[in-house]
């Protein structure tokens, strides 16, 4: 009773009693040996097993209870002979009880086929922390395969439950690895300059202080494996530097510790951490928001622990975990604490992370469009010498082509050579999203219902299931094809011309008059062709105009008040130029803000609602 109970050592006391009477039969010793491996006295539990089998050899319950004593022990290879032994006269006595339990030999090949199904989810290089040496995939299952860890799953995996519930967690466990965030400096190690089977703690190499640190405190972690960019990677090698970009931040995600070195910093004040230049370089916002766990450290590799945190017990193995450091973090970069520990990669809100890449910079420029790949989970092409215009233009060609969010192209500055409506670079996204003043339902669908005829009604209505019908954004081959609200440009005025910069004032039919600043010289006064119109203003956010206030309009007129109330609402235009059968947009110094001038008195006349294309 006293071991059914978990009372050890009462029913250690009650066994040792029956053995000095000599009452003792191999039940005893066996029930004792249990009892006395659950308080992890295994040299003491190996004996009674041992003594068991003697008394008993043909009875698989002391094979049973010696394995329990040999794993306890850590003599694991010892451990897998005594369960087999117990397997083979469980079979031979045709019990039955056998079925539940699963041979040695089972294990580690299911193991090997967990091990191998994680490995393809890890970086193909890896520093073994232990032996300062990096290693591939195949070495990395070999040192496994030939490690203590790997003889513990396999003796500690006796059942096919066990085998279900532990396996794939004690593998994962092993092949778990730190990644090391950094800004690169001169001198950095390359992959050539570390030798086969050298390792980097003995290396005589110069430069590698920065790597043999990184690899210790990882050690220090409990972590065997690391990954550094600067020689995990061969470089030199395009179509392996192709899959490491497009697999980075699935590795971040993947690393159970970011070590986020600031080599810029020697003091542990949140001031400081805002003035790091780590916080500055495109691809380390991939590098922060991807890992669930990072830890900073400091110039001399110590961790970087503000008094703030400490005092409030906040600094512990996650620094995402800290208040303190998330909202410091927050205001430097602009990404919110719920993106900063929760972070979903995905095309979703796009412009808010084309933002928070906007006033970072990269030694290539390609690579501040290649850095962001990740956080919107897109695959694409990685062309080092194309510019950086190119490829913020593919990213975004593809976020509009999965997602027909047209969000992406609100952005002020000079446009790119793809397309007019994509910029030159990430800069022009440092303004942030416009967003309007929250529409006052109730107000102004009351104030519409009396100021609008029927006849005004109706066209509105038909406006907006033309709008409705109108195909999806398409950016493809440099032409972007989009559903509009054109308003014509009836005059043009120059108003001031300084330093190739040229303000003008627009008279748009429907619209409030606008003023905007441009570099481009526009066609003014009598230069424009009246029966053509040489200028537009396009409004693109069909998605705002089209979405409903209320959750289900329960009728025609709601729906058509809701559309007219935003439709009357300011909203970022695009000036456009025609040039033939196409339209260009015209590159503004701010953004033109455009509203409907009287919602009371538009007609349909003032617009058209069409599809154009603007190159």
């Amino acid at each position: 009773m006293a071991l059914k109970w978990r009372d050890f050592d009462t029913a250690i006391n009650r066994y040792t009693v029956a053995i000095k009477l000599d009452q003792a039969d191999y039940t005893i010793y066996s029930n004792r040996s249990l009892a006395l491996a659950s308080n992890q006295q295994w040299k003491e539990a190996l004996n009674d097993a041992e003594q068991a089998i003697r008394l008993a050899p043909f009875i698989p319950l002391g094979y049973y209870r010696k394995h329990e004593a040999l794993h306890g022990a850590g003599r694991y290879c010892e451990a897998i002979c005594a369960f087999n032994k117990f397997l083979d006269l469980s079979e031979t006595a045709g019990s039955g009880t056998h079925s539940q339990y699963i041979r040695p030999e089972t294990v580690k090949m299911t193991v090997g086929e967990i091990a191998k199904k994680l490995l393809k989810n890890t970086p193909p290089r890896l520093f073994d922390t232990e032996s300062g040496v990096i290693c591939g995939q195949p070495a990395r299952l070999e040192v496994f395969e030939h490690s203590g860890h790997y003889t513990e799953i396999v003796s500690m995996i006796t059942t096919y439950d066990k085998l279900e519930r532990e396996a794939e967690s004690k593998v994962q466990d092993y092949f778990a690895y730190g990644m090391l965030s950094h800004r690169w400096e001169s001198g950095e190690v390359r992959l050539q300059d570390i030798r086969q089977g050298e390792s980097i703690y003995t290396s005589r190499f110069s430069g590698l202080s920065k790597l043999q640190n990184f690899c210790r405190i990882t050690k220090s972690q409990q972590l065997r494996w690391a990954w550094c960019d600067t020689c995990c990677i061969d470089l030199t090698n395009s179509v392996e530097l192709q899959e490491a970009i497009n697999s980075m931040f699935r590795w971040y995600r993947g690393s159970a510790l970011t070590i986020i070195y600031l080599s810029d910093i020697s003091n542990s004040t949140l001031d400081a951490l805002t003035r790091s230049l780590w916080l500055t370089r495109g691809w380390t916002l991939q590098e922060l928001l991807a890992p669930m766990v990072i830890l900073f450290y400091r110039r001399d590799w110590t961790l970087f622990a503000p008094e703030e945190s400490l005092k409030n017990s906040e600094v512990g193995p996650n620094h995402k975990n800290s208040d303190h450091i998330c909202r410091i973090l927050d205001e430097a970069t602009g990404v919110d604490v719920v993106n900063l520990r929760d972070f979903k990669p995905g095309p979703t809100c796009s412009r808010l992370k084309l933002h928070w890449a906007s006033r970072r910079s990269t030694t290539k420029v390609e690579d501040i469009a290649y850095s962001l790949f990740g956080i919107f989970d897109v695959q694409l092409p990685i062309l080092y010498g194309e510019q950086e215009d190119k490829a913020l233009g593919r990213l975004i060609q593809e976020i509009i082509c999965r997602t027909g969010d047209v969000s992406v192209l609100d952005w002020v500055g000079q446009p790119g050579c793809m397309n007019s409506c994509l910029p030159e670079n990430i800069s022009c996204f440092q303004v942030a999203k416009w967003k309007p003043e929250p529409l006052a339902l109730e107000d102004s669908m009351s104030t519409l219902r009396e100021s609008l005829s029927s006849v005004t009604m109706t066209a509105m209505a038909t406006l907006h299931h033309r709008l409705q019908d109108l195909p999806a954004p398409l950016l493809m081959h440099g032409k972007l094809t989009i559903p509009s609200i054109i308003y014509r440009v009836e005059d043009v005025t120059e108003r001031q011309s300084h330093n190739r910069l040229h303000q003008y004032s627009l008279n748009v039919a429907g619209l409030k008059e606008l003023h905007i600043e441009t570099t481009e010289k526009l066609r003014i006064g009598s230069e424009m062709n009246p029966s053509r119109y040489d200028y537009s203003i396009a409004h693109i956010w069909r998605d705002d105009l089209l979405q409903c206030l209320t959750e289900e309009p329960d009728d025609e007129t709601t729906r058509t008040l809701e559309f007219i109330g935003r439709l009357g609402q300011p909203f970022v235009a695009f000036l456009l130029v025609r040039e033939g059968r196409t339209f260009r947009k015209v590159a503004s110094t701010e953004r033109i803000i455009a509203q409907v001038d009287d919602m009371s008195r538009v007609h349909a006349t003032s617009f058209d609602v069409k599809t154009v294309e603007i190159v």
